[in-house]
C-alpha cells in the first residue's frame, strides 16, 4: 500500500474553487489543531484560530493563483492539495511546456506580495500575522531552490536552451548550494532544525521530480530544448510519438523487429 494511501496522509476533498478540486491532508488538520490544545486560555485559542485561518487562506490563495495562471495558458489543473505548511497544485503537461512554467511559478508569490499590504488595514495583532505570512510566502518562495517557485523560474530560464532534464539538474545544483549556505545563519539564529527539515524536503522533492523526467516514455515532447524566441506547442496541438515507438503491446511483429524499428525511428 502506498504511503499516501494511509488514513493520516490520504487527502480529503473539501470542494471546488474556480473549477479546481481542493483537497486537504488530514495531517494538515492536526497541525492546525495542535496549537489550540496548547493555548493557555480561550482568548489565546481564538487568536491562534484566526492566525491559522490566515495561514490556510494565504497558502490556498497562493496555490489558486498558480492554478488560474495555468488554466489561462491552456493547461489542465488536476487538483490542489494543502499539506502541513505547504500546498501543491497538480498541473498536467507542465513539463511538456517548459516556457509556460515561468508565469505559472511566478503567479503564486506575486499574489501573496500583492495582498500582503491588506494586513496594514486589519487590527494590529491579526494584521501583523497576515502581513508576515504573505511576505514569507511571497519572498520566501522566490528563493531559487528547486522545486520552490524561485527554483522553477530558474529552471524555466535554463530550459530556454537546454533539455528539461539538464535544466532540472542545474536548478538542483543551485538549490543544494543554497541549502548548505543556509545552515550557517540558521545555526547562529537557532533555526537549525527547521532549516535542516526544510532542506531535506527540498532535496528529496527536487530529485523525485528529476527522476520522473527520466521515467518519461520515449519521444516525449520536452526532450528537445526549447530555444529562446520559439513558442511552445499548445497542449492541443503537440506532436505525439509514433505508434510503433514505445508501444510494444500493439506492435505487429517480433521483439527483434520491434527494437529494430525503434532504433530506426530514433536515428
Amino acid at each position: 500500500m502506498s504511503l499516501f494511501q494511509t488514513p493520516l496522509l490520504r487527502p480529503k476533498r473539501l470542494g471546488h474553487l474556480f473549477g479546481v478540486p481542493i483537497k486537504v491532508g488530514p495531517a494538515a488538520g492536526l497541525v492546525f489543531l495542535l496549537p489550540l490544545f496548547l493555548a493557555a486560555d480561550w482568548q489565546n485559542a481564538g487568536w491562534l484560530s484566526l492566525a491559522l485561518l490566515t495561514l490556510f487562506l494565504s497558502l490556498l490563495g497562493h496555490e489558486i493563483a498558480h492554478a488560474l495562471m495555468a488554466k489561462r495558458l491552456g493547461l489542465h489543473v488536476v487538483d490542489i492539495t494543502i499539506w502541513p505548511l505547504v500546498g501543491m497544485a497538480r498541473i498536467e503537461e507542465m513539463s511538456q511546456h517548459p516556457t509556460l512554467e515561468a508565469p505559472v511559478a511566478a503567479a503564486g508569490p506575486i499574489f501573496n506580495l500583492l495582498i500582503a499590504p491588506i494586513g496594514l488595514l486589519l487590527p494590529p495583532s491579526l494584521g501583523s500575522v497576515f502581513l508576515t505570512l504573505n511576505l514569507i510566502f511571497g519572498l520566501g518562495n522566490l528563493i531559487p531552490a528547486f522545486p520552490m517557485d524561485g527554483g522553477r523560474l530558474r529552471r524555466a530560464w535554463f530550459a530556454r536552451r537546454l533539455p528539461l532534464p539538464e535544466a532540472t539538474k542545474r536548478a538542483i545544483k543551485i538549490s543544494d548550494t543554497l541549502i548548505l549556505l543556509a545552515l550557517i545563519p540558521a545555526a547562529a539564529s537557532g533555526y537549525l532544525l527547521l532549516t535542516i527539515l526544510t532542506g531535506v524536503y527540498i532535496w528529496i522533492s527536487g530529485r523525485w521530480e528529476l527522476a520522473q523526467l527520466f521515467l518519461r516514455p520515449p519521444g516525449f515532447a520536452a526532450d528537445a530544448p526549447t530555444m529562446q524566441g520559439q513558442t511552445a506547442q499548445s497542449p492541443t496541438n503537440r506532436s505525439k510519438p509514433p505508434a510503433d515507438e514505445g508501444d510494444l503491446e500493439n506492435f505487429k511483429g517480433s521483439m527483434k523487429e520491434f527494437f529494430h524499428a525503434r532504433k530506426k525511428n530514433k536515428s
